[in-house]
């Protein structure tokens, strides 16, 4: 069970499954009980309508055209890209750290309590003025599209200096404090181990182990300022109290997504009156077009929380991003694009791309996808799926297996 579990060409189903747990099963029974105020039906049906078209997206046979030989691609140099990488992002490293006023994690290990740690997290790459801005950019381009990537091709290529790599990666990302962004990191790298036959399934229980150990020594870190009473509001709503690390943790986990991605549906249907935003909350789309940026993110955290704060968001399911952009024909259609995605990623022969596909159920879980595409940088890996072939028509595993690589 296990082995399959941890084959990344399953991946699109088991998303397609985790999604339906959080945002259809969860919401419907709230609905269905009338447990709590809010648009948990409406939630549901957003949910089991992207799965649907997900699915469909699947199950259609776009790679026989996009991988057909008949189609020109451009080189992909890997060598290339990891010189480019080994140089650019140590730049990057000093110039962010260097220019900032205080490292997140630094703080919180310094005694710094729950506020100043929150601040301190959005002041490290949200809170830049003037050139700095950029920062936010890089570190999104990075850690969301090409350092994932890398670091799968470094582990199935068996690059000599791929844990020194992996290190640095994981650092950066634990510096200031977004709980889960290793992640992006450690789960490519996990699957490249499966596909090379390094990882074995008696692994697995203690990499689960050693995730969970570090997402609540994070969660730990941050929650000095927890109610020693805790209750208070329901357990669906931000203004619930945990009493402790553990029931922060899981309120984080299990509540929060759900409750979030309702609370977004409920704004946009009482604040912008169910109007949609065509794209207004990208500030590429929304500077395209000549349209006012909805920061609906920001709004979304003032209905949470009862003020407007500059540097902090209230990210939701990917689905109900397209729904407050496009209503029911963003949902379809964007749903059935992703599908066809996965599909992609799945028939590609370079495990490398392939394991991305793990990610990407990963970053739609929580995360909007124009904001993705775009903000992060997405839209260039999608580019080189489509696009892009490697230069040196095999590669080798860390069996010597042979891998054909078309991309």
């Amino acid at each position: 069970m296990f082995d399959s579990f941890l084959n990344y060409k399953n991946c699109a189903n088991l998303w397609s499954a985790v999604f339906l747990l959080f945002y259809f099963i969860l919401p419907g029974f709230i609905w269905i009980n009338k447990d709590f105020e809010g648009e948990y039906g409406l939630l549901a049906a957003i949910t089991l309508c992207s799965v649907v078209f997900i699915q469909l997206g699947l199950r259609c046979k776009i790679e026989k055209f996009v991988y057909s030989k008949k189609n020109r691609k451009i080189k992909l140099n890997w060598n290339i890209l990891y010189i480019a990488v080994w140089i650019f992002f140590p730049v990057y490293l000093f110039l962010v750290y260097s220019t900032a006023d205080s490292i997140p994690l630094l703080d919180t290990l310094r005694g710094a309590t729950d506020s100043e740690s929150s601040f301190s997290r959005g002041a490290f790459l949200k809170g830049r003025q003037g050139w700095e801005v950029i920062f936010q950019y890089i570190s999104a381009f990075f850690t969301y599209t090409i350092l994932p990537l890398i670091a799968a091709k470094s582990f199935i290529d068996n690059k000599r200096w791929r844990y020194v790599f992996l290190v640095i990666c994981l650092v950066y990302c634990l510096s200031f404090m977004q709980k889960a962004l290793f992640l992006n990191i450690l789960l490519p790298v996990i699957f490249a181990l499966v596909v090379v036959g390094k990882f074995k399934t008696r692994h697995f229980f203690n990499f689960c182990i050693l995730i969970f150990l570090i997402l609540f020594s994070l969660v730990w870190l941050t929650s000095s300022d927890l109610s020693d009473e805790g209750g208070g509001a329901s357990y669906f709503s931000a203004q619930y109290l945990p009493i402790s690390a553990l029931d922060y943790f899981l309120w984080r986990s299990f509540a929060v997504p759900v409750f979030t991605a309702q609370d977004m549906l409920f704004v946009f249907l009482n604040q912008f009156h169910s109007v949609p935003l065509l794209g207004a909350s990208s500030t590429f789309i929304s500077g395209i077009f000549g349209m006012e940026k909805i920061n609906i993110e920001r709004y979304v955290f003032e209905y949470q929380f009862g003020s407007w704060n500059e540097i902090a968001n209230a990210n939701a399911f990917f689905a109900v991003d397209l729904y407050v952009n496009f209503l029911w024909p963003g949902v379809v259609v964007f749903s059935f694009l992703i599908g066809l995605l996965f599909r992609l990623l799945n028939k590609n022969k370079d495990p490398a791309i392939g394991i991305q596909g793990v990610l990407l159920g990963w970053y739609l879980f929580s995360a909007p996808l124009l904001g993705l595409m775009i903000g992060n940088g997405y839209i260039v890996f999608v580019m080189i799926v489509l696009f892009m072939q490697e230069s040196r028509m095999q590669s080798f595993n860390g069996n010597n297996k042979k891998i054909e690589s078309v991309c």
